[in-house]
């Protein structure tokens, strides 16, 4: 009796270290994606490391930071390394977090958001019906934790979660906004993407406005903040009836971040020595290739505003205020996209 009493204990244990060994292999099984680029498909072959083990792939962010090229700028080409973590699911969620924390390294911080990303989409390289499919929840929750926690790349966090824009992160980013002392450009910038009801900011703005000319001319060698407090110098002088200025603008360190190589309008600026209203508004908007800029506009009164992030910030959080219990409600328990992958705002009224 006491062998078969040992035999049963035996057999116990190998089945528990059975159970063991697969819940710590990968949930996910991928080895590559196409994308569609016109007339032919691109292929990219991922090689997965199945042999390394999760705790010690995750460390070679630090160096493994490269991405694949996908001649389309609005898909991320993730590269080995990402795909090799991203394959073991809820199971890398946890140690990412904690690697971003832990990491000086700016680039190694990023790779680690994008990480976080394709875990997110459950690796599925796709765009469907103008957004991606980021149906796994738990990556979201610790992207949207990161943004609570560290303000300095919330433009970076805030281009991926918006990729795919869903109602119940408004409440959470509302929260963040409250609670942050900074002025949160990124997250106001994000914003933009969402159709919510009611937009505070970036609305509809007449044609007789939106296209006025802006006559300036510059050398090269001139710092962007010079040109960008010059414009709004000149708009304050010479559309003060239909165009407002924040006085902040003229005192202000402008900030904006691309991600690829998308439209320099600065630098077309300095190229073509004038400037359109529309122009500046664009530049505020984020994009496939751009996070925004943290000045914003709006239009009130029948009046265009451009003001700071920290107003832009106020006026969100006045929006979110004046919204009714129902309506937040059903932000807050709707896990539904309210934006298009290429949703820019709006633009002019005829």
């Amino acid at each position: 009796m006491k062998q078969i009493k040992y035999l049963l204990i035996i057999i116990s244990i190998v089945l528990v270290g059975c159970n063991w060994t697969k819940h710590k292999e990968p949930k996910i099984r991928y080895t590559g994606y196409t994308l569609y680029q016109g007339m032919c498909d691109i292929h990219i072959d991922i090689k997965i490391d199945s042999v390394t083990s999760l705790e010690n792939l995750i460390p070679r962010l630090e160096k493994s930071q490269k991405l694949y090229d996908t001649f389309r700028g609005w898909y991320i080409g993730y590269n080995d390394l990402m795909f090799s973590i991203a394959v073991y699911g809820d199971l890398a969620i946890e140690p990412l977090v904690d690697f971003y924390h832990q990491t000086k390294s700016y680039n190694a911080k990023i790779a680690t958001l994008q990480t976080l990303h394709l875990i997110g989409i459950n690796c599925r390289v796709q765009v469907e019906e103008q957004c991606e499919a980021f149906s796994n929840m738990n990556a979201r929750k610790a992207l949207l934790q990161i943004l609570a926690e560290d303000d300095s790349l919330q433009p970076q966090v805030m281009m991926l979660l918006s990729r795919r824009a869903l109602a119940s992160d408004v409440p959470i980013l509302m929260d963040i906004l409250k609670e942050s002392k900074s002025d949160c450009w990124g997250i106001t910038c994000g914003l933009l993407r969402y159709k919510v009801k009611d937009f505070p900011m970036c609305q509809k703005v007449p044609a007789k406005i939106f296209y006025k000319k802006i006559p300036i001319t510059f050398s090269r060698n001139i710092p962007d903040n010079v040109i960008l407090t010059k414009v709004f110098e000149i708009i304050k002088a010479k559309y003060s009836d239909s165009i407002s200025v924040e006085d902040t603008l003229l005192h202000y360190k402008y900030e904006s971040k691309n991600t690829y190589s998308g439209p320099d309008y600065i630098g077309m600026l300095r190229m073509r020595g004038y400037y359109w209203i529309n122009s500046l508004c664009d530049y505020c908007i984020p994009d496939f290739f751009e996070y925004g800029s943290n000045f914003q506009y709006y239009y009130k009164d029948n009046k265009l505003h451009f003001c700071s992030a920290q107003t832009s910030k106020k006026l969100w959080l006045e929006w979110w205020n004046s919204q009714t219990e129902p309506y937040k409600e059903y932000l807050k328990n709707c896990n539904e996209p309210i934006g298009t992958f290429s949703h820019r705002g709006y633009k002019d009224l005829d």
